[in-house]
């Protein structure tokens, strides 16, 4: 045992009396890895954030898509339930687009039926666009279209509601 601490004297006085110790801090590597490390999480986390946000508007979209052509659907509903002749009004013209629109329902000849390129079929600030079809056996399409919030997606994402007249 008194060997080696002669030895480790011996080599405390090499260096003139100077410690070759290290010193506390981190080597210019070590901050490298750990700021790429961060970099690489941040950018993870970024991206899941961001897709999960676009997701969030696309499923608000379609909701508020959904419940425009369900209101088109009740609308026929009622006029197959109360008004015959109102019903008759949007099978008229097998194949032939329209929506309806609620502020003219009252009127006989029409019963809110309009051109799918009035404003009625073109609905909050212009953002949903609604069109309802009747075919000649009574089945009626209404198509509900909006711009897509996904990115990389160009044009609209859209929702189809098919309902048969009784």
């Amino acid at each position: 045992m008194r060997i080696f601490a002669t030895i480790k004297s011996d080599l405390n006085q090499i260096g003139h009396g100077r410690r070759f110790t290290r010193q506390a801090g981190d080597t210019i590597i070590e901050v490298l890895v750990s700021v790429s490390i961060l970099a690489l999480v941040l950018s993870v986390a970024y991206g899941s954030t961001s897709r999960s946000l676009q997701n969030g508007v696309d499923s608000s979209n379609r909701q508020q898509a959904l419940a425009l052509a369900e209101q088109q659907v009740e609308i026929i509903k009622n006029a197959a339930a109360s008004n015959q002749v109102g019903l008759g009004a949007y099978q008229s013209q097998p194949g032939t687009a329209f929506c309806i629109d609620n502020t003219k329902i009252g009127i006989p000849t029409q019963y809110g039926k309009s051109a799918p390129t009035s404003s009625a079929c073109h609905l909050i600030n212009s953002v949903y666009d609604l069109s309802d079809t009747c075919n000649a056996s009574g089945l009626f399409t209404i198509i509900a279209s909006w711009p897509s919030a996904v990115s990389g997606s160009s044009g609209n994402s859209q929702l189809t509601i098919y309902y048969r007249a009784p």
